[in-house]
């Protein structure tokens, strides 16, 4: 792109692209994808003994995503990297009890719900939750600080 100043001068000014993607607001509701296999969800799973986060080609579950230091009433605020945040399913607000994603109570890296608050960065998004890529034919979601992968919200 060029600009024309008012003296009639001109030079080439970089474009600055436009992002594709939700903005990453405080209460905002999102699907969670693998960047590098989009096609590859997070999901809720009743079957499991807790109700575990697992991922899935076929079923998506949408999250919301609070700010903990952040009022409920500013649905404006973006979030950023540094952000504590808690998560937890959509479908669980009009229940009795809202869920959270949690890591499990065994030794376990798993991610589950529960009705305890858990608070993460949000920059653990991006890097600190994996799955369990074994045999199982169910995926779980697992985090692990140092050797996760990249996910994206959508």
């Amino acid at each position: 792109m060029t600009m024309t100043s008012r003296a009639g001068a001109s030079r080439p000014w970089p474009v600055v692209e436009s992002v594709d993607g939700p903005d990453w607001t405080n209460g905002g509701a999102f699907f969670i994808r693998n960047k590098r296999q989009p096609d590859l969800y997070w999901s809720v799973s009743y079957a499991a003994q807790d109700v575990a986060i697992v991922v899935s080609e076929t079923r998506r579950s949408k999250f919301r995503i609070w700010g903990s230091d952040i009022d409920h009433k500013d649905l404006d605020k973006v979030l950023i990297r540094s952000d504590r945040v808690t998560i937890s399913p959509v479908s669980s607000e009009k229940s009795a009890r809202v869920l959270y994603v949690h890591p499990s109570k065994a030794e376990t890296n798993v991610v589950v719900l529960s009705g305890d608050k858990k608070e993460w960065r949000f920059g653990d998004l991006f890097g600190a939750f994996g799955t369990t890529w074994d045999d199982n034919e169910t995926e779980l979601v697992t985090y692990n600080e140092a050797e996760g992968e990249e996910w994206e919200l959508c």
